[in-house]
Formats: C-alpha cells, sequence, structure tokens
C-alpha cells in the first residue's frame, strides 16, 4: 500500500471514531476535513508554481528580448546575415 492511500485510511479512520457522520454538524465535519484541506491548496499551489516557472523564464526572457531588441552579438550576426542575402 503507498504512503498516500495509508493517510486516506487513517483519516477515515480518525472520522469514524467519533460520532457517525450523520450526528455530527456541518462545522464539526469541516474542522475535522480543515487540514487535509489546507494541505490539499498547500500541494496544489505549490505544483502549480513548478508547472509555471519555466514557462515564466521563457515569457520573461522573450518579453525582454522584445522590448531591449537583441544583444550586439546578435544584432551583428543578424545585420551581417542580412547583408549576405542582398548581395
Amino acid at each position: 500500500m503507498t504512503q498516500q492511500q495509508d493517510r486516506v485510511e487513517n483519516f477515515t479512520r480518525e472520522l469514524r471514531q467519533d460520532r457517525p457522520a450523520s450526528d455530527r454538524s456541518i462545522g464539526e465535519i469541516f474542522n475535522a476535513l480543515r487540514p487535509r484541506l489546507q494541505e490539499l491548496l498547500n500541494k496544489q499551489i505549490e505544483l502549480a508554481r513548478a508547472e509555471l516557472t519555466p514557462v515564466g523564464r521563457k515569457a520573461g526572457i522573450a518579453i525582454g528580448l522584445l522590448v531591449v531588441g537583441p544583444c550586439s552579438c546578435c544584432s551583428s550576426w543578424a545585420s551581417s546575415s542580412r547583408r549576405s542575402r542582398r548581395h
């Protein structure tokens, strides 16, 4: 069994140890779920950051090149290649 499956089973046991769910108020149920929901939310945010970081870097480089223009080594290469195409 995986660690995540163990955690789910432990959480299910914790919920069942108290009163039956039908005797619980909505507030009690949410209080029992709150730590798990917070953990899930934090992991989703962490995953989104990890997925978007490379995209953000590429976008930042592309925007920088559009705003500033190519560096001097690239611009000299571009102008020399344009000249060679003209001749």
